[in-house]
């Protein structure tokens, strides 16, 4: 099983909009791979700010693990529906630490969504997914 790491960079205005942007991406991947039956989501441990409230390990960052090439697509598909309807920036970190940033402006030239889309592949691909 090979994992993928996403966090969405923090929000502006506090570690609290961070973790309910991040919970709202948390509930689209679980719809959105739900039907492949091969992935698990979890939280991603990672230190909160000071002062946050909650839980610290559901801050900004989540954790797939992917089984099919299958899964894999539905994956890249929600990132990047997400990164342009909420203009997020969402950090993709493969098995092999391949870090690979998705933003709306690199979703407007085909080009760039075609780069971060193989880049995300050829690595998970090397992880032996």
């Amino acid at each position: 099983m090979t994992e993928i790491r996403l966090a969405l960079s923090d929000d502006e205005r506090g570690p609290e909009r961070t973790r309910a942007k991040t919970l709202r991406l948390r509930g689209e991947l679980e719809g959105a791979l739900a039907g492949e039956g091969s992935a698990e989501l979890a939280r991603a441990p990672e230190a909160a700010a000071a002062g946050a409230k909650g839980d610290p390990v559901t801050i900004g960052a989540i954790v797939i693990s992917l089984v099919s090439s299958g899964t894999l697509t539905a994956l890249i598909t929600s990132i990047f529906a997400h990164v342009k309807r909420e203009r997020d920036e969402i950090e993709v970190t493969t098995p092999e630490g391949v870090t690979v940033k998705v933003n709306a402006g690199d979703l407007e030239s085909e080009d760039k969504r075609a780069a971060i889309e193989d880049t995300i592949r050829r690595a998970v691909d090397a992880a032996g997914a």
